[in-house]
């Protein structure tokens, strides 16, 4: 994989993340402050195995390194349809 293609794909994942963590803040407090935060995607074994080895190439001193395994989860949506029914006044429906 090219240097775009791992950079393109790490930028998806940090808005899913991101994402995620809007809407779950609890999240957040498993990260502590300052952290570098590392993608390990489990459905993209290339890509895990590439960001594992940069975070270990490329030490961060002193700052803690957060790995962040992200999983699919097929998400299950219930469509609501809403039909309004129209009521005149003195006619009824």
């Amino acid at each position: 994989m090219n240097n775009d293609k791992t950079f393109e794909k790490n930028v998806s994942l940090n808005t899913e993340f991101t994402r995620y963590a809007l809407e779950h803040p609890d999240i957040l407090d498993q990260i502590p402050n300052g952290a570098r935060l590392v993608f390990l995607p489990e459905d993209d074994p290339e890509l895990c195995q590439i960001n594992l080895e940069m975070a270990k190439a490329h030490p961060d001193g002193d700052r803690p390194t957060a790995y962040v395994r992200m999983k699919k989860v097929p998400q299950v949506k219930t469509v609501m349809v809403t039909v309004p029914e129209v009521e005149i006044a003195g006619r009824g429906k």
